[in-house]
C-alpha cells in the first residue's frame, strides 16, 4: 500500500509552545490537499536494550479517523525509524500498544512488529501498573 500522494511526512522541530523535552523528535503528516492539515503524528526518542544497543522507541502514534488506512501510520513509523538510524545509531525499533486496540496491534503485526516477552513478575506489574493494559513490540529497523 502507498500512501496518498496528497499527504506529506514531515520531521518536526521546535514548533510547540512549550520546549520540548531533550531527545524527543517529532514527525507530522499533513494534508496538503485540505490546507496542509495535519492528520496524524508520532514521537520518538533513544532508548538503550537490555543489552545496550541503541533502539528508537515510538510513543504516541495517532491518524485522524478520517484518514486511517491510508498508509499513514506505517509512513510515519518508517519515518521514526529513519531517525532512529540516522540520528541514534539505532537497530531495533520500539513501542507500546493498548491492549485492547486490535486495528494499531494488528497494524504493527503487519509491519513486522511482535511482542516482547511478557514473562513478567507479578511485583513487575505493582512497580508498572501499565503493564496491565499495554502491549510491548519491537522489530529490528531494516537497513536503508
Amino acid at each position: 500500500m502507498s500512501i496518498d500522494k496528497a499527504i506529506v511526512i514531515e520531521r518536526v522541530v521546535g514548533t510547540r509552545a512549550r520546549t520540548p523535552t531533550a531527545g524527543v523528535r517529532r514527525v507530522v503528516a499533513r494534508d496538503i490537499a485540505n490546507e496542509s492539515t495535519i492528520v496524524g503524528r508520532g514521537a520518538c526518542w533513544m532508548k538503550r536494550t537490555k543489552k545496550g544497543d541503541a533502539s528508537v522507541f515510538v510513543s504516541s502514534l495517532e491518524v485522524k479517523e478520517t484518514h486511517r488506512r491510508r498508509g499513514i501510520g506505517r509512513a510515519i513509523v518508517e519515518e521514526i525509524e529513519s531517525i532512529g538510524r540516522e540520528e541514534f545509531g539505532a537497530t531495533k525499533c520500539s513501542l507500546t500498544v493498548n491492549k485492547w486496540n486490535a486495528n494499531a496491534r494488528a497494524m504493527f503485526a503487519r509491519l513486522g512488529f511482535e511482542y516482547d516477552d511478557d514473562d513478567r513478575e507479578i511485583w513487575e506489574y505493582v512497580v508498572d501498573p501499565l503493564t496491565l493494559v499495554q502491549r510491548r513490540m519491537s522489530r529490528e529497523i531494516s537497513i536503508g
